[in-house]
């Protein structure tokens, strides 16, 4: 899912030394020298005063503010403890002192997961280093690939946004287009199904540098199959909270733990197409990595991530609900835990022009029913299912904060599931 390569100015090493001289008055002069009168010693006296005496040619005048002090030379205004300092940089000889230069900050790109590389080339690894500290160094920690926009993959979740204050809005375009099924075999068969579109608001918010909290709220419409069609349906709310473990944004790795609101509606409904609701709460929790190397003249860049979401709840069931019961039934739903994992990587083809490959594994497992019609007791139970699907996607930058993506998710294998395919799009925003 949601962002650029932009390596801020590269601050270029220098060294500084300091030279000085300082003349202390506080030390008492020296008695003076006692010695008895002689007239033998006059031509001898005379002779060494007239040797110690500069003459008016010789004498050495004061220096002053134009005299030959070199560029770049501080001097003191203490009169007692004047002190002069020169500066020493690689560009000249001398230079005046100036302020440091201003530390990078670190701009994202156009997603949440599109991470902004510390400037320099890597440094070695040294025996003082942490275990931590040699595998960020294994990882590419402090490379310099030249400058890359994305938007990030389509399905893939983001770090947790690197500059306190920023803002991410991102409005995705789901389409789901019938294409069959997959049995309890693994088979893929004939089976009819609605057509239907689902948008959902991607909002992330970066409270600090390393926590951010995101909220998605979602809608979607279905249609066909000589079926009633549905309303704009508003789905469950997932919120997430996000928090970056390392404290840059590549490599890094976030941990997100968040809730689903149910808010969608699941029970008495008047067409089950509107059914897109659970009637539960559900416990979100995931880690994600993200990776960038260079590639060829461009970058390549990896995700990685593992998330769950686990009921807290269960959902009290009454006529026709998304369950499938039909009107009369009273009960209450079990649903199980569901949840993915997988790789996504962008392969830079220019740097506006970026490639995506989504490879990821959906599961979950199946919902116990209870419940009643009349008299008669009625339990259910769903299996298990679980889908492989891949994602070819194409990204286009328009600058290193607005993007678009597009592509199409494949269902390749799977058991118990829809073979739907899923065109997408996508447009990343960044404030």
């Amino acid at each position: 899912m949601p962002a650029s390569l932009r390596p801020p100015t590269q601050k270029r090493g220098g060294c500084t030394a300091t030279v000085g001289f300082r003349h202390v008055s506080g030390r008492a002069a020296p008695p003076p020298l006692r010695h008895s009168f002689s007239w033998k010693g006059l031509p001898l006296l005379a002779a060494l005063g007239a040797w110690a005496t500069p003459s008016p040619a010789s004498a050495q005048p004061e220096p002053s503010a134009s005299s030959a002090v070199p560029p770049g030379t501080q001097r003191s205004n203490t009169p007692t403890s004047p002190v002069v300092t020169a500066h020493f940089t690689r560009q000249s000889n001398w230079a005046p002192r100036t302020a440091p230069p201003p530390k990078p900050r670190h701009i994202p790109s156009a997603r949440a997961t599109s991470p902004v590389l510390e400037a320099g080339a890597p440094k070695p690894a040294s025996k003082g280093q942490t275990w931590f500290q040699r595998l960020e160094h294994f990882l590419g920690q402090g490379q310099h690939p030249p400058e890359q926009w994305n938007t990030g993959t389509l399905f893939a979740p983001f770090p947790a946004l690197p500059e306190q204050g920023e803002i991410v809005i991102e409005p995705y375009n789901e389409f789901y287009v019938p294409n069959g099924a997959f049995n309890a075999r693994g088979d893929h068969v004939r089976s009819p199904g609605q057509a239907s579109f689902t948008q959902f608001w991607f909002m992330q918010y970066a409270v600090t540098d390393r926590l951010t909290v995101g909220v998605y709220p979602t809608w979607s419409r279905s249609w066909g199959n000589h079926q009633k069609s549905s309303s704009f349906v508003f789905n469950d709310l997932p919120i997430d909270l996000e928090y970056r473990l390392t404290p840059h944004y590549t490599p890094s790795l976030t941990a997100y733990i968040g809730t689903t609101v149910p808010t969608g509606p699941y029970k008495n409904l008047s067409n089950p197409a509107d059914g897109l609701g659970t009637g539960s709460w559900f416990l979100h929790y995931a880690l994600q990595g993200e990776l960038v190397f260079p590639f060829f003249s461009q970058t390549v860049r990896f995700h990685f991530w593992a998330q769950a979401y686990q009921p807290l709840t269960s959902a009290r069931l009454k006529g026709m609900t998304a369950y499938g019961t039909s009107p009369g039934y009273l009960g209450h739903a079990h649903p199980g835990w569901y949840g993915n994992e997988g790789m996504g990587s962008e392969w830079g083809i220019t740097k506006k022009w970026v490639f995506a490959l989504d490879f990821y594994h959906t599961w979950g497992a199946g919902a116990v029913l209870r419940g009643r019609r009349g008299n008669q007791r009625l339990e259910s139970r769903s299996g298990w299912n679980g889908t492989l699907n891949v994602g070819p996607e194409l990204e286009y930058n328009w600058d290193p904060n607005w993007g678009v993506v597009a592509g199409v998710i494949v269902p390749v294998m799977g058991h118990n599931s829809s073979a739907s395919l899923q065109p997408q799009m996508a447009i990343s925003s960044v404030f």
